[in-house]
């Protein structure tokens, strides 16, 4: 009796942790570019580095700048995917992953440096000074290699997250409060009409085996994340930590991570499934609440 109930506890055991390794495969990946874009996105505020505005009107004094805002960000993110589409159509998905090698890389730079002399300003110190150029160093060189295309698809997957994290803070500290919101909101609804009209399924068949996407194996099962999936998470931790602490931060990164693996549970069973409206609409509750108190 007692060897039966020790089976049935190993086995438990083994589901158990099966289970939790597939979890922890699922979340992972997401999870390390969302804790790299709070970092820089916490190292900014700490150094009192400027945020920079990517929208046209940073102070929302009125309705109308939120407006401009929203379709200035918007309709630059559409216009992105016909171009994707019809760049894929022809061929040339290697001009895609070089534009994204390059923009990534030197956008990483860019913070790099903004961030390294306000830090300056606080420490001065040589060690520091080595530290950021061999880091800028590093990222020059990856560039290069990643335009001449020398990576291993397991590097390059490292890069990729490196860079969507890094896009994704910048984006994340120059939209102000409520223009991104409805934004987030607005890359929902076109994340859902690409769907309906096909035209994810299209871009994945073009994709010549994910290669603009970042595609992770586990065991027999493959994961496969798009990179603007990735660069509007990220945008939407750090926008939560800049404006709302860390806390909300916390909240919003974690409820991130849930609507991930309910979409991946969703795109098992569709094969494809758009990835922005679930990890946003559950990411955007401890927003919302914020919000919604402030008026209280």
């Amino acid at each position: 009796m007692h060897a039966y109930y020790y089976m049935v506890a190993q086995k438990v055991i083994l589901v158990a942790r099966g289970f939790l390794t597939k979890q922890l495969f699922l979340i992972l990946p997401l999870f390390v570019v969302l804790v790299i874009a709070l970092c820089i996105a916490y190292l900014s505020i700490s150094v009192g580095a400027p945020r920079i505005s990517i929208v046209p009107f940073f102070q929302e004094r009125e309705i109308r700048a939120i407006l401009i805002n929203v379709l200035f960000f918007v309709s630059i993110a559409s216009l992105s995917i016909p171009f994707i589409y019809f760049t894929l159509k022809r061929g040339r998905i290697s001009l895609l992953e070089k534009m994204f090698a390059m923009g990534g890389g030197f956008l990483t730079l860019f913070l790099s440096a903004i961030l390294g002399i306000h830090l300056f300003k606080l420490v001065t110190a040589i060690y520091l000074f080595l530290i950021v150029w061999l880091f800028n160093f590093l990222i020059a060189l990856s560039i290069a290699l990643s335009v001449a295309g020398v990576f291993s698809e397991e590097i390059r997957n490292v890069l990729y997250l490196m860079y969507s994290s890094v896009a994704g803070c910048f984006l994340g500290m120059g939209i102000p409060v409520f223009s991104m919101v409805y934004i987030l909101f607005s890359l929902c609804i076109v994340d859902l009409v690409s769907y309906r009209a096909g035209v994810l399924k299209k871009i994945s068949d073009f994709s010549e085996g994910e290669r603009i996407f970042v595609r992770l194996r586990y065991s027999r099962k493959e994961l496969v994340i798009g990179l603007g999936d990735l660069i509007y998470y990220s945008m939407l931790a750090s926008y939560s930590l800049v404006n709302f602490g860390i806390l909300t931060a916390i909240f919003c990164t974690f409820l991130i991570l849930i609507g991930w693996i309910f979409t991946f549970v969703y795109t098992m069973k569709k094969e494809i499934f758009p990835g922005l409206p679930i990890p946003f609409g559950l990411g955007l509750i401890p927003i919302i609440v914020q919000l919604t108190s402030s008026f209280i």
